[in-house]
């Protein structure tokens, strides 16, 4: 599968769970696609990216373009489909409020699969903030 052949797949798969989405994509030259969807709040946003021929769930917040992501491959995705899939299970959760979102002020936003297993993130004392997605 081609690049461009990927990014329409892949867009057209999260614009059916997420029309918003629609408004705030950016094709560009080499046929792959930027998704940034703000909070409402304005704090932080949804970065998803086709390049490679990956698609990538995000966060971006302030001047850096991404700082946590992950790869739907890491969640074992392996095909075109698998990754939407992947991405919109990842997608509805942190919309609906299912994931928390963590924060710290060195490592910035990042999601976290257990909240107990925080301590490793934690630099010179510093309290993690935790927050639910409409809370940004």
């Amino acid at each position: 599968m081609e690049q461009k052949e990927f990014t329409d797949f892949v867009i057209s798969k999260l614009l059916l769970s997420f029309p918003d989405f629609g408004k705030h994509i950016r094709i560009k030259d080499d046929n792959t696609a930027d998704i940034e969807y703000p909070s409402e709040r304005g704090k932080l946003k949804l970065f998803i990216s086709t390049r490679n021929k990956e698609l990538t769930v995000g966060f971006s917040a302030g001047q850096s373009q991404f700082g946590w992501h992950v790869h739907m491959d890491m969640y074992g995705a392996e095909t075109p489909e698998e990754m939407a899939e992947t991405a919109v299970m990842l997608l509805k959760e942190i919309l609906n409020d299912k994931k928390r979102i963590v924060f710290t002020s060195y490592l910035g936003y990042f999601l976290t699969e257990d909240e107990d297993e925080l301590e490793g993130f934690i630099y010179d004392g510093e309290k993690l903030k935790l927050y639910n997605w409409s809370e940004l």
